[in-house]
C-alpha cells in the first residue's frame, strides 16, 4: 500500500506543475466536446432508426406482396379445381351429347309426325269412312232402333223376326209372314 504521507508529498510536488484552472477549461471543454458528439450521435441513431423502420416497414410489404394471397388457393388447391372443374365440363360435355341425341330422335319423330300430319289432312276422312262403311250394319241397328231384330240362319237368310212393340210387348214373327202384319204388330 501506499503510504498516505508519501501521497501527500507527491502531490506537493506536481503542484506547481497543475494549473486548476486550465485543468477545468479542459473539462469543461471535453464536456461540452461529448455533449456534442453525444447529441450528433443520438440524431444519426434517431435517423438510422427512422430509416430501419422505414425499411421494416418495406420489408413487410415485400413478404406480403410475394405470399399468396388468402383468396387464391394454393398451387396444390389450384391443381385440385382445375381437375374438379375439367371432371365438371367432361360431365356436362357427355350430359350434352346425350341431349343432343335426344334432340335428334326427337326431331326425326316430330318430322314424321308432320309427315303423318299432312298425310292425314290430305285424305277426304268421310269418304273413306262411307267406303269402309258396311250399309248392312247399319240397316241392321236401324231396324233394331225400330223394335225388329231380325233372326237369320248359318247361310243368313232371314229365318224369324222378333218384333218389339211400343207398349213392350215381344212377338215372334216366321219369315213368311206378310210385312203389312209386321208393322202392325210393331206400332200396336
Amino acid at each position: 500500500m501506499v503510504d498516505l504521507h508519501d501521497a501527500v508529498q507527491t502531490l506537493q510536488t506536481l503542484r506547481p506543475v497543475i494549473v486548476p484552472d486550465d485543468d477545468f477549461m479542459v473539462v469543461e471543454a471535453l464536456q461540452q466536446q461529448i455533449g456534442n458528439t453525444q447529441a450528433t450521435r443520438t440524431k444519426e441513431v434517431e435517423n438510422i432508426n427512422d430509416k430501419l423502420k422505414g425499411l421494416l416497414r418495406a420489408l413487410e410489404a415485400a413478404k406480403i406482396s410475394c405470399s399468396r394471397p388468402t383468396s387464391v388457393p394454393s398451387a396444390r388447391g389450384h391443381e385440385k379445381m382445375i381437375n374438379e372443374l375439367d371432371s365438371s365440363r367432361r360431365s356436362h360435355l357427355k350430359a350434352i351429347d346425350s341431349a343432343e341425341g335426344i334432340l335428334t330422335a326427337k326431331e326425326s319423330e316430330l318430322g314424321a309426325l308432320k309427315e303423318k300430319l299432312k298425310k292425314l289432312e290430305t285424305k277426304d276422312v268421310a269418304k273413306e269412312v262411307l267406303e269402309g262403311l258396311d250399309s248392312s250394319a247399319l240397316r241392321l241397328e236401324i231396324w233394331r232402333a225400330m223394335g225388329f231384330e231380325p233372326i237369320v240362319d248359318s247361310t243368313g237368310r232371314l229365318v224369324k223376326m222378333i218384333v218389339r212393340t211400343r207398349s213392350g210387348d215381344v212377338h215372334c214373327v216366321e219369315g213368311k209372314e206378310d210385312g203389312q202384319e209386321v208393322w202392325k204388330l210393331a206400332i200396336s
